[in-house]
């Protein structure tokens, strides 16, 4: 067999940004929140092939931490102008978990998938200040089983069926539970009180090569999910401000399908388009019965994708056009709004990236986003055009 381990650290020491309050925009009283923070994983696993089974055994560790602290600035225009310390607030996630899945080869035409992980999630040491008092939060343990069984069948060599379903897991972040921040409407406040998100899945497909060099995929998706984690609806808070706090809803669920067709030139020429539509919905919040039956936040209806690759010698060439259908940032489904400052509007853009390849160890690329200098908004004005240069050596 072959051991795998993959291990990683990272650390943001500056990660600021400025809040005008009273002020005007050319200054004023304003805040600066810095959120420096570190993140440590490690993840280890062993595979092999056993005959008719193909046999993987892991275990993944994380762990995330975080220091904020908001500063009172008699400018806003200025960082330097610090007057006091506003608000903190810190804490510690670690996430440990342990999986085996067996891909079975019963049949020479059918394939059968089982796997089970198990995790184990502690967050720690939360404290937070503010106006209001200081805060001493206490720790947040939980565990889950996440099981997974698929499989698949090649009914003919350019035909196949394939189903899977299963359960995941996802934990709350330091700064979902501890970690308030401030837009320019309103308020996000943390909740240390929120409890780990699960979703049961299941889906089934299909895999067609209709034509040669050409390959038609298909899919349609189920999810149930409990204790969503999102901002829950606006209310009045203190200085005039409304606040969402970090919530967890009862019930929403999504399901939808996925059409992807490909077709392969040769082995340096392919073109490629993808097609996703999501039906999505609240199903119980009492946090927030408004809710209920709407569409979920930051989520697209539809989303599609297409592009090619071409390689010319040493020359690559690769552009893709992205498109995502208009998404709702309020609960309710009620900011309708488009081509406006807290619009999250549709758009659709294009992105390329020309590469040249000098030998086996040295190549340059040029990459541009936006290409054609789409004007939209997600929250903010997006971006428009952009290049990126870089040149890599590998040994």
């Amino acid at each position: 067999g072959q051991l795998n381990v993959l291990a990683s650290h990272t650390e943001v020491t500056t990660n600021s940004f400025i809040i005008a309050t009273t002020g005007t925009a050319f200054g004023g009283p304003g805040r600066i929140s810095d959120s420096p923070s570190e993140s440590t994983t490690f993840d280890t696993y062993w595979n092999a092939s056993l005959g008719t089974h193909d046999l993987t055994i892991g275990y993944a560790y994380r762990q995330d931490s975080a220091d904020t602290k908001d500063y009172t600035l008699s400018n806003w225009g200025n960082p330097e102008s610090k007057t006091g310390l506003y608000s903190t607030a810190s804490g510690k996630m670690s996430l440990h978990g342990a999986y085996l899945q067996d891909n079975w080869q019963i049949a020479p035409r059918l394939t059968v998938q089982g796997g089970l992980r198990y995790d184990h999630w502690l967050n720690a040491n939360g404290q937070s200040t503010d106006p209001s008092g200081i805060y001493s939060h206490a720790e947040r343990t939980a565990a889950a089983w996440s099981p997974k069984l698929g499989a698949s069948w090649r009914v003919t060599d350019a035909f196949t069926l394939r189903t899977s379903a299963g359960k995941a897991f996802h934990a709350p972040t330091v700064y979902d539970l501890y970690r308030s921040s401030s837009l320019s409407t309103y308020n996000i406040s943390a909740n240390p009180t929120l409890e780990p998100e699960t979703v049961k899945s299941w889906e089934v497909g299909a895999d067609w090569r209709a034509w040669n060099g050409g390959e038609i995929r298909t899919t349609y998706f189920h999810n149930e999910i409990d204790n969503l984690i999102y901002l829950g609806p606006r209310k009045p808070g203190p200085g005039g401000k409304d606040v969402r706090l970090r919530i967890n809803a009862g019930k929403a669920r999504t399901n939808g399908v996925t059409l992807s067709v490909t077709h392969r030139f040769d082995a340096d020429n392919r073109v490629f388009a993808n097609l996703t539509y999501t039906h999505s919905e609240m199903l119980e919040n009492s946090a927030s019965p408004t809710s209920v039956g709407k569409r979920l936040t930051g989520l697209p209806e539809k989303q599609a994708s297409v592009g090619f690759e071409t390689r010319q010698g040493n020359w690559l060439l690769s552009t893709s056009g992205r498109y995502a259908s208009k998404q709702y940032s309020d609960d309710t489904n009620a900011d309708g709004a488009i081509g406006v400052y807290k619009a999250y509007d549709a758009y659709f853009v294009v992105d390329s990236k020309l590469s040249y390849r000098f030998d086996k160890t040295l190549t340059a690329s040029l990459a541009v986003s936006n290409l054609l200098d789409r004007e939209y908004f997600s929250y903010y004005a997006a971006p428009g055009r952009a290049w990126f240069a870089s040149l890599a050596y590998n040994y």
